[in-house]
């Protein structure tokens, strides 16, 4: 049985948001310059990671659903709380207990986005969205490790993420 580019889709998602609950837990667990590391290489993923779906994935479900669209509006809304928190927490000391606190808030909140994505969203594609537009997703997905490798790690979020959605198109 030959995978479709849905399906393609599905994995590289599942793959990085299982990368991304990975990171979160490594900025949990760790201390000093290893969570200051892990917090930086978590905030460049997660950017270059909503960079590609807000340029390929959400854009197009918008365009092209005849189905209720208040699917992908949740997930946009979602992702602009995600990026209102991480500002928030990037002013703080990342060993205070605020931080710790609001980082433990928004994993929370990432977790049931990317579970909301996988489950909600994606299958709202099947039969509206040709093979060839889910293909130009799966690729621009592929390149959020490499957007993220790429990061200064003294960009805040938005700025992570302003880069990406640039270099993506």
């Amino acid at each position: 049985m030959s995978t479709t580019p849905l399906h393609e889709l599905k994995a590289e998602l599942n793959h990085q948001h299982r990368q991304i609950t990975a990171m979160m837990q490594a900025v949990r667990t760790s201390g000093g310059p290893l969570r200051v590391e892990a917090f930086e290489q978590f905030r460049a993923f997660l950017a270059a990671h909503e960079a590609a779906e807000q340029t390929c994935m959400h854009g197009v479900a918008r365009a092209e659903s005849s189905q209720d669209l208040t699917v992908v509006s949740d997930r946009v809304a979602e992702e602009v709380d995600a990026a209102d928190a991480l500002a928030h927490l990037e002013s703080l000391d990342l060993e205070s207990p605020e931080f710790s606190d609001g980082f433990a808030s928004l994993s929370e909140a990432i977790r049931a986005h990317a579970e909301a994505e996988e489950y909600r969203e994606l299958p709202a594609y099947h039969g509206v969205v040709s093979d060839e537009e889910v293909r130009v997703m799966v690729d621009r997905m592929r390149r959020v490790p490499h957007l993220a490798e790429d990061s200064d790690g003294s960009l805040t979020f938005a700025q992570n993420l302003d880069r990406a959605r640039h270099e993506l198109g």
